[in-house]
């Protein structure tokens, strides 16, 4: 008995950390990218959308990829740095963006 208490208590232990994960990255991504990149699309430029087709074809396929993006983006996309995003925090609004528009 024991012992199926402790697989529950890791297995909602992992899912906990993952659905934290998730919202953070939905949270940061409200925060940070949403005003340009509302519903996966981009009002400056429309064919950088975060869909998939546009995320493939700009190479943009892993979350290294958009980590990358994030930390050196050309203008009109502004560049955050760690200050403005933390490590953490820029992969995992890499996940949730992959995830959500670039299916």
């Amino acid at each position: 008995m024991k012992k199926i208490t402790a697989v529950i208590a890791a297995a909602f232990l992992v899912s906990s950390v993952s659905v934290a994960l998730a919202s953070n990255g939905e949270e940061v991504f409200n925060k940070n990218c949403k005003a340009c990149h509302a519903n996966g699309g981009n009002i400056a430029n429309p064919k950088k959308t975060l869909k998939k087709a546009d995320m493939d074809a700009n190479n943009l396929k892993t979350v290294d990829d958009v980590v990358k993006l994030i930390r050196n983006a050309t203008k009109p996309m502004p560049s955050y740095d760690a200050s403005k995003i933390s490590d953490a925090d820029a992969k995992a609004v890499s996940e949730y963006i992959l995830k959500t528009f670039a299916k």
